[in-house]
Order: C-alpha cells, then sequence, then structure tokens
C-alpha cells in the first residue's frame, strides 16, 4: 500500500555557503543533512534518514519570497516541497509518494 509521507523542513541559512537542514517526517522519521548554494541562486539538498538519501533543489528568489523544489530519494521515492524563503531562515512544507 502506497501513502504519501509528509514533510517540514527548517534551514538555518544565515548567508552561508553551505547550512544544516532537519527534515520531519510524519511518521516520526527525522532526516538531516545540508544544503549548499551553487551558481545562479540555485540550492541542492541532501538530507538523509532511517537508511535513505534523498536529494533535491530549489532556486532561490532575490529577497524573501516562497519557492517550489523537487526531492528524490534512493529507495525510488519522490516528492515535492514548498518553501518560505527569507535571508536567516527557510521553513518548508512538502511530500513524498510513499
Amino acid at each position: 500500500m502506497k501513502t504519501k509521507i509528509s514533510l517540514m523542513a527548517v534551514v538555518l541559512l544565515a548567508g552561508c555557503s553551505s547550512a544544516p537542514v532537519t527534515v520531519y517526517s510524519d511518521n516520526n522519521v527525522v532526516f538531516s543533512g545540508s544544503i549548499t548554494r551553487q551558481a545562479e541562486n540555485v540550492v541542492e539538498l541532501t538530507v538523509e534518514g532511517d537508511g535513505t538519501t534523498c536529494n533535491g533543489n530549489m532556486t532561490l528568489p532575490e529577497g524573501p519570497g516562497i519557492v517550489d523544489g523537487k526531492i528524490s530519494c534512493n529507495d525510488g521515492r519522490r516528492g515535492a516541497f514548498v518553501a518560505t524563503v527569507d535571508d536567516a531562515y527557510s521553513v518548508g512544507v512538502g511530500h513524498l509518494d510513499g
């Protein structure tokens, strides 16, 4: 039976080129990893939890704003997220198929 897993991410940006990220799932799995700023305001996300590694990306706005991104995991799951981005932090929500 496939179920969607809801995710909530919290990222502290603070102007760094790489920053920690924590993702909480609704089935109590905590993913942790980092985001890394790339060229052209693109941010790459890598998190691991419960034996699963997930990667995603998003393009940051020029100032505070709302962005969306995609995520895929090494166990075949894929999903999407929406994040509110500010200069110091980002908070997002999303889902993985299941």
